[in-house]
């Protein structure tokens, strides 16, 4: 009978939906009318004469599928387990791709929704994660067809094939060259959960190995509640020096199924990052890369990068394996926090490139400030003193009286 279910359900499948309850009530109802057949009775009865123990089915149904219920028992043991299925949204009698609830949603909160409550982004199922998915099922949004559920599809736009200046005026990493190249160029960028306590929050993080510190945007770092002394850093590129006034905090980051987590001390707050944005390859694009076919990038809705791990966290920009292609196409490279994609879609033209390297370092004044005002601090007294006149002109008139 599980087999027969196994195909019925197979079916469904098929049709871009998940088998419900009432899928399975159905076919319940009628393998118990074919058993009850004088046919089916002899089937039955032949099958289970040389065996007493054999599991029978026990059946209640109801005109309402939501109130209907299921046993299963064995002949020697009357105890009978009760199986249903609840929706986690409404508690009703239905799977989380068939309630109009969760429907509702936006893709935002159905993500946080199945992070929440610890999902496979595939099937919507719990107790496994999307890569240990048994399931068959691809996003039915035309020219999507990546292993993630429909609902779960965000909607963006086609990279514009027009050229963009990378270089940012800022005081951070971004230094100017006689080279850019087009917007489909790929860094390491990786879509990670960031966490302090039980605040948790989605980003994108560059592995950038040129840079010995580590920074996370402002707007982040409040969102997460993170505080930390501020000071007063040094800030090195090619041909620039500056000093900025920033916090030191600590935080940790997880790839999205957490499989691995790290502590990240020491890293700097600043208003902003160098201006890079997640590219993700499209499906046309994938398809004429066979290293990469099997690898998948997760989309996210904030594409821009708001933590940057430097060389301070070295545990983090492990290789854990590499797939490359032919020359002049991008090679994917696996670290702990999941898969990052390096290279250029297209060739390179003359103008500027983001070139990042950064250099941290606490300001050497702010140091001999904190050390003489713990150190070298006289007492404060609120007593007014005389001046040195003021005194010969009071011993004078004392020795005249």
């Amino acid at each position: 009978m599980q087999r027969e279910w196994v195909k019925v359900a197979c079916r469904i499948l098929k049709t871009g939906r998940e088998p419900s309850f009432k899928d399975l009530c159905e076919f319940v109802k009628e393998q118990s009318d074919i058993a009850n057949t004088r046919y089916g009775l002899l089937v039955n009865r032949g099958s289970n004469s040389g065996n007493k123990d054999v599991g029978v089915l026990k059946r209640k149904f109801s005109t309402d599928y939501n109130a209907a219920r299921i046993y299963y028992a064995s002949a020697s043991d009357g105890n009978a387990l009760l199986r249903s299925s609840s929706c986690l949204e409404c508690s009703s009698n239905h799977s989380l791709d068939q309630c109009q609830k969760f429907k509702d949603k936006n893709v935002r909160e159905r993500k946080e929704f199945v992070l929440r409550h610890k999902l496979c982004n595939v099937c919507l199922k719990a107790n496994h994660v999307a890569k240990n998915c048994r399931s068959p099922r691809s996003c039915a949004v035309e020219g999507c067809g990546w292993k993630h559920h429909t609902l779960l599809h965000e909607l963006r736009e086609e990279p514009k094939n027009t050229n963009i200046d990378a270089h940012i005026n800022t005081q951070i990493c971004t230094e100017k060259s006689t080279e850019r190249v087009q917007k489909q160029a790929a860094f390491a960028i990786v879509h990670v959960l960031v966490r302090n306590g039980e605040k948790v929050a989605q980003t994108c993080a560059f592995l950038d190995s040129g840079s010995d510190a580590s920074f996370i945007t402002e707007d982040l770092a409040k969102k997460l509640n993170l505080e930390g002394e501020p000071k007063m850093i040094s800030l090195k590129t090619l041909d620039n020096h500056s000093t900025i006034q920033c916090k030191e905090v600590q935080l940790e980051v997880s790839s999205l199924d957490s499989s691995s987590s790290f502590r990240i001390p020491n890293v700097w707050t600043v208003e902003r990052l160098p201006m890079l944005r997640r590219t993700v390859p499209t499906m046309s694009q994938m398809k004429s890369w066979m290293h990469l076919k099997d690898i998948g990038f997760p989309g996210v809705e904030d594409e821009n990068v708001k933590l940057l791990i430097g060389c301070n966290a070295p545990s983090v920009h492990e290789m854990k394996e590499i797939r490359t292609g032919k020359p002049n196409e991008p090679f994917a490279v696996k670290t702990p926090l999941g898969w990052t994609l390096f290279g250029s879609y297209r060739e390179p033209c003359k103008s500027n490139c983001a070139l990042n390297h950064l250099s941290a370092k606490e300001e050497l004044e702010d140091k001999f400030e904190q050390l003489y005002s713990t150190e070298f601090k006289d007492p404060f007294s609120r007593t007014i003193s005389m001046s040195v006149k003021d005194r010969i002109a009071l011993g004078a008139i004392s020795n005249s009286v």
